[in-house]
């Protein structure tokens, strides 16, 4: 599996952003690289707003957040945003992820890290599906 996806820095180091984009994780290891290789194919669309961009897994598999978050921090990162690939508010969403995003904070008290919505509260959310399912 491809778990260091980056794409070319376009920043100097001291205002590189990165992006940790967080999956559940699972046990089928066919699951785990499908996310990878999503991260793969869409990181080369996000560079204009990202430097470095790594998947990550909550639990169940690695690479964990906190590891990811420890890549970023050393090739330079000075902003991290964590990007939940999940879609309702579940448990993870509403006590696991904010406190992950405390305790690297902490952690990292150089860096802003940031937890931003999850997939389906994304703008144009709604309006994808419904496209999605009504073409042909």
């Amino acid at each position: 599996m491809n778990q260091s996806t980056t794409t070319q820095p376009t920043m100097t180091q001291s205002t590189m952003n990165g992006l940790i984009w967080i999956a559940h994780g699972s046990k089928r290891v066919e699951s785990n690289q499908a996310v990878a290789d999503l991260v793969e194919r869409v990181a080369p669309q996000l560079t204009n707003k990202f430097d470095l961009i790594l998947p990550a897994f909550l639990e169940l598999t690695d690479p964990k957040i906190e590891a990811q978050a420890e890549v970023l921090i050393k090739k330079g990162c000075k902003k991290i945003t964590l990007f939940p690939y999940f879609l309702a508010p579940g448990h993870h969403l509403v006590s696991d992820l904010p406190k992950i995003q405390q305790q690297l904070q902490t952690r990292f008290v150089d860096c802003d890290v940031e937890l931003i919505e999850h997939l389906a509260e994304l703008k144009d959310w709604d309006a994808f599906l419904v496209n999605a399912l009504q073409s042909d």
